[in-house]
Formats: structure tokens, sequence, C-alpha cells
């Protein structure tokens, strides 16, 4: 390039150093160093030089840390000499170049946009940032036509940004523009107005605790209605976990912005035959026994099952075996959170005024579905009862829960 742009100067490239020296020819050379940022160890060397000039290729490649670090080292003073004219003090500057990144980047929310990429807040001195563009085809002399025409039949997503030079939204798809979002931004600095209700809004995507990496993230935003009558949008507390985790984030949200409701949008169904998992809404539980002796009159356990916290439907099923020479009047089933539990109002079945005997074989009783609400880890049991006379009588008894929520 300085054979071809720049004939007339001498230079010498010291390539062991990682520098070049521009000969002047008035003994005031001038050097052109070569670094990196993609490692501590080069960041420390440009660190320990003062410079007048910093030039940033392929910036889009660049953390705006490193960036930042380098920029503190424009420190150094240099005179601008010029055939005819008087010399005057060289400008410190930062030159920066890229093929633009999405709007998400540094380079536009600094160098478009004017803001701290961080903060978004407006940058201190604005008039000191500037942008152009150049694209392939203001430079299509020195290109070849083959190589504009494999950009023009890219995509239009890559066409944006390599054929066009335009910086690309931060999400493809998205509903809302970068610029509709940052016009209606709420500044840091502009007082809140008080809120007629704040929502936690919650769309499970239906993963598990665990194997969930392939699950969507469930979406989670805290919103508000101001007393202006404008929604706000206090926070966004996505995550792509299990309802163990998202469930606490959610509770977590709604006490930190005194939240008046939490919404959810409808619990998504399995497509398939498996099991939801454990701790998941829609979790399916069951235990059974067989051959539990009874006394006429007297209830006992046929069958129990222990579940963990949460707010379960809980119903049980009893087969009341009839053995020989045994007559049943009646006969009940219980699920209770007692050990052989007596009957309970809402809890029980009876079939009663019966005279079955073993000619008949069995007789079968199921319960109520029975909601529990349970704040640890809980037994819960069925039990049956049968009134009868001679001979023996057992029962079978099956319990089966499913977690509501």
């Amino acid at each position: 390039m300085m054979k071809l742009a720049f004939p007339a100067v001498e230079w010498t490239m010291h390539k062991g150093d990682g520098y070049a020296t521009i000969h002047s020819g008035t003994g005031e050379d001038s050097e052109i160093w070569f670094g990196g940022l993609d490692d501590s160890e080069r960041v420390e060397k440009i660190l320990g030089k003062e410079f007048s000039t910093l030039y940033f290729n392929e910036s889009s490649h660049i953390p705006i840390s490193s960036v930042d670090v380098a920029v503190t080292r424009l420190a150094q003073k240099a005179m601008m000499r010029i055939e005819g004219r008087d010399p005057t003090p060289l400008k410190v500057r930062a030159l920066f170049d890229c093929n633009p990144p999405s709007k998400a980047h540094w380079t536009y929310k600094r160098f478009v946009l004017k803001v701290d990429p961080e903060t978004g807040e407006p940058l201190s001195n604005p008039d000191d940032y500037a942008s152009f563009q150049i694209n392939p085809n203001d430079n299509a002399q020195n290109l070849s036509a083959d190589y504009l025409d494999t950009l023009k039949g890219m995509s239009q997503r890559l066409q944006k940004r390599f054929l066009r030079g335009e910086f690309s939204d931060a999400t493809p798809n998205q509903l809302f523009a970068e610029e509709t979002i940052e016009k209606w931004r709420h500044g840091t600095d502009q007082e809140l107005p008080d809120f007629v209700r704040v929502v936690v809004a919650v769309d499970p995507s239906g993963s598990g605790d665990v194997d969930n990496a392939d699950n969507d993230a469930i979406g989670i935003v805290v919103v508000a209605l101001g007393t202006d009558g404008r929604a706000y949008v206090l926070e966004d507390c996505t995550v792509k976990a299990g309802p163990a985790t998202w469930g606490a984030i959610v509770a977590s949200a709604y006490d930190r912005h005194m939240g008046d409701v939490v919404v959810g949008e409808g619990i998504v169904g399995t497509t398939t035959n498996n099991n939801a998992n454990a701790g998941s809404f829609g979790e399916y539980q069951q235990q059974s026994a067989t051959g539990t002796a009874l006394t006429t009159g007297v209830n006992a356990n046929s069958t129990s099952i222990s579940l963990t916290a949460g707010d379960w439907d809980v119903e049980v099923d009893n087969k009341f075996n009839i053995g020989t020479g045994a007559t049943v009047t009646s006969a009940g089933t219980t699920v209770t959170l007692t050990s052989a539990g007596a009957a309970t109002l809402g809890q029980t079945t009876f079939n009663s005024g019966i005279s079955a005997t073993n000619s008949i074989g069995v007789v079968y009783v199921a319960s109520p579905v029975v909601r529990f609400s349970l704040s640890a880890t809980t037994t819960v049991y069925a039990t049956g009862i049968a009134v009868f006379s001679g001979g023996t009588v057992t029962v079978d008894g099956l319990i089966r829960a499913r977690r509501v929520r």
C-alpha cells in the first residue's frame, strides 16, 4: 500500500517489534504500531505506550471494554507539519471501521444513537462522535463484478450488512424496531407515575426442571398501568429453566415490584404419551396395595402415597373382596391425611343398604376427588371400611394424584 499510494515516502518496517517508522527527513520520525486487543498480554502492550491516533480495524469484533482501555492511551502531544503551513498541534483521534453488526452492538449505540452502550444515557460529548457509510458499490472500480454479484445474490439480511452497509435489527423478525423502543424509553432521570396496577405476566413453555435444553424460554415480564394512562414495562425476567426456577423468579418479581396479580398463559399440553416432570403442572402419581384384612366397622388403610409440596387432586378406588360366608351391608372409601382416618364430609363415599355375599364376590367404592394443598412432603392415605357378618373381607386400594399447580 505504501508503494502504491505513497511512493515518495521513506519508511522502515520492524517486523520483529511490530511497528513501522515513517521518515520525515527532518529528524522527527513517526511510528505506526500494530497491536491486538484479543488477550491481556497484547492489551498490556498497548497500555505501555501513548498515541496520538488509534485505528480500530473490524471494530465489530472488539469488545467495548478493550476499546475503552485503549482509548486511555490517546495522550501523546505531537505537532502536525504540512509543507507550506505553520506547525499545529495534532488533534488526538480514534478511527474505527466495521461491517455493521446488529443495532445491539456498541458501535451503533455510540456512533449512531450517541448514547452510552451500557447505561443508555446520552453521551456527554456527542459532537466528538461521527460516522459515515462506504459500501462496495462506492468502491466498484477496485472490485470484481463477480464479487458484487455474489453480494447481490445473498439473503436480504446479509445484503443489508455486507452490500448496503446497514446495521441490522438486534432481533430478526422482532415485533418492534429498536428505534421505536428507544423513542418510548422512559429516562432514568424521569420520575415514574403512581401505578394503578402491576402485573407479572408469564408465558410457560412446558419445560421441566431437567432435560430442558431444547425447550423454549419462559417469557416473564413485569408491566404496569400508570395513572397517566400509559403502560410501562418495568422488567424483563425471561429465563430458560424449569418450573422450580422460573416459579421463584416470578415470585421474586412479584415481591420486588409489589405486584397486584400474576397472569399466566394457558398451560402447554404434551403431544406425546410422556409424563409431566416431577414438580411440573400435570405431574401424576399412583400407588396401590392388595389384601388388607378388615374388621367389621373399623377403618383401615388400603394404600397410601407420598406427595411433595404443591396443590393436588387425589382420588381413591377401593375393591372390597367378600370371603366365603360373609355378607357386606355397607362399604365406604375415604381419602385423608390421617392414617386409618374415619369418614369425613367431602372426602368419603359410602355404599350402604346392600346385602353383598360371596356370590357377588366384590364391591367397588370410589372416593370423591379431593384437593390437598401441601406445604411439605406429606403422606395421603386411602382408607376402607366395611360392615359385614360372617366370613372375612379384605380390601385392595388404588390411590392416584394429579398436580394442578
